[in-house]
């Protein structure tokens, strides 16, 4: 809860209750300069609201967007709110192949777009047939708005979102959050990091990711300003940082490990106050760097079917328990399943983030919620504290020789050498002892290492069977936008296994 007012947000569209306590806030902060308030960002959203009636997308309607980052982008999303509409972002760095599956299975009634993705929206229009494409800007002007008063109520089990996963394993799934949802991981991240109305978040996460559209909606909740990237830059992100009072940032470890770089040393404001650090485990080295330059690191695990957040660290937390993501937030039980005798076993979370399941396809839902238990399929143990540690994907694990390895653990040591950028390790077949240790290697621009001298490198500091016995030297790993670890296309390499 943020300056004990969030009364009414279990009831009301969010974005009106700010436009409402403090107008002339600032609410949205665009790359161009452009500033709205709350009450024109809510003006905006009214508007688009009553179009989005006037074409018949009502009260679960799904709304299909494939646009970049920008202010009718977030009247979208809280327009959808008040209308009762089902938002569902799309990826635009997906093949039109794989987009056109995610419409054919979320048939949505309206697809909005703008004019980078006005060719793409039409052959996807196109291809579906019955879907209805429009301008996000051109073409919503010739749309009639519907009289009389908007919906002022809000469900809190309505569905707001459907967002499909990034593919990590290669089989994206929509997953379905409600307002409950939301509302439940908002509040608790906000409590957890102490927010307050005069916090400014910088937005470079994408924004079809639940990372990033979760911090359109806590600073809703939360009368923050939200400084919106529409695509993320290093250089853009530290002058934001340095001249637009941002106080808290997200991102994933391949982003600020560039901010960081791009810095060349120059120290962060004491004004930026968090930098909240999720979608994958994160280099010791790299926080360590992060705290030198005065950028205070918030570890956070967290899931799509979460809606963000499940664990964050605080910046003293990170210091003393460096690897850990904290203790769960307000409202999340968490359980570790089948635990080794180390104590290692299946994450299992509870609590009222977790998604009601996946669209349209109940068997997978009934499969990963049991009894009202997420199985996350990651891997992870509880300390005595009540801290989380997490290892990864259970997938992920190798199992050589009847030795168990944990590529995280291999990764931290290849990265923890100083002429190697990033690193992953994954499995590959072996007739004799069923799988060996691999590892793709991304070096510094010049470097002169060798397989042979890494592998010295691995032998000081691990056990034997967890050295990898094969090194690939790549020039980037296969990552989603939102930066985690594609492991699956080096399990199996497929011709654009390098892309990024």
């Amino acid at each position: 809860m943020i300056d004990g007012r969030l009364d009414d947000a279990a009831t009301r569209p969010w974005l009106q209750i700010q436009a409402e306590r403090m107008p002339g806030a600032t609410a949205v902060v665009c790359e161009t300069g452009q500033r709205l308030s709350f009450a024109e960002l809510a003006a905006g959203a009214r508007s688009v609201a009553r179009r989005l009636l006037a074409a018949d997308v009502g009260r679960d309607s799904r709304l299909a967007l494939l646009l970049r980052p920008s202010p009718r982008f977030v009247e979208l999303v809280h327009a959808a709110q008040h209308v009762g509409a089902v938002i569902i972002p799309l990826n635009d760095r997906l093949h039109q192949r794989e987009l056109s599956a995610q419409l054919e299975h979320a048939d949505p009634a309206c697809l909005v777009y703008d004019d980078e993705h006005a060719e793409l929206a039409g052959a996807l229009a196109a291809r579906q047939g019955h879907i209805r494409a429009v301008h996000a800007y051109r073409g919503w002007q010739d749309l009639p708005a519907a009289p009389g008063p908007l919906p002022e109520r809000l469900v809190l089990p309505q569905l707001h979102s459907v967002i499909y996963t990034s593919g990590t394993t290669g089989s994206p799934k929509g997953v379905m959050l409600t307002n409950g949802n939301h509302l439940a991981s908002a509040t608790a991240s906000m409590a957890r990091i102490g927010c307050t109305r005069h916090d400014c978040w910088l937005s470079v996460l994408p924004l079809y990711h639940v990372g990033g559209l979760s911090i359109l909606l806590r600073a809703a909740l939360g009368g923050m300003g939200v400084v919106v990237h529409a695509r993320f830059e290093a250089r853009a992100a530290n002058r934001a940082i340095h001249e637009q009072g941002v106080t808290i940032v997200s991102l994933v470890p391949t982003m600020l490990a560039r901010m960081l770089d791009d810095a060349e040393g120059r120290p962060y404001p004491s004004t930026l106050r968090c930098a909240l650090l999720g979608g994958g485990p994160a280099p010791p080295q790299l926080q360590e760097r992060a705290r030198q330059a005065g950028l205070p690191v918030f570890p956070t695990y967290g899931l799509t079917e979460t809606a963000s957040q499940v664990c964050t660290a605080t910046a003293d937390d990170a210091v003393r328990h460096g690897g850990s993501a904290g203790r769960s937030v307000d409202g999340v039980d968490l359980r570790i399943a089948g635990p080794d005798p180390e104590g290692w076993g299946d994450i299992l979370i509870r609590g009222p983030q977790v998604t009601p399941g996946y669209f349209r396809d109940p068997r997978l839902t009934s499969r990963t919620i049991v009894g009202g238990w997420l199985h996350t399929g990651d891997l992870g143990r509880v300390d005595a504290d009540g801290r989380l540690w997490v290892a990864g994907r259970r997938d992920d694990v190798i199992i050589t020789g009847g030795e168990k390895v944990v590529p995280d653990e291999v990764e931290a040591v290849l990265t923890a050498h100083p002429q190697v950028v990033d690193a992953a390790v994954f499995a590959q077949r072996d007739a004799i002892w069923g799988q060996r240790v691999a590892a793709a290697v991304v070096l510094e621009l010049g470097a002169a290492l060798d397989a042979s001298q890494l592998e010295v490198w691995c032998r000081r500091l691990l056990a034997g069977f967890k050295v990898p016995r094969h090194f690939d030297f790549v020039a980037a790993l296969p990552r989603t936008a939102s930066g985690k670890l594609r492991r699956y296309r080096l399990r199996d390499p497929g011709p654009d296994v390098l892309q990024n």
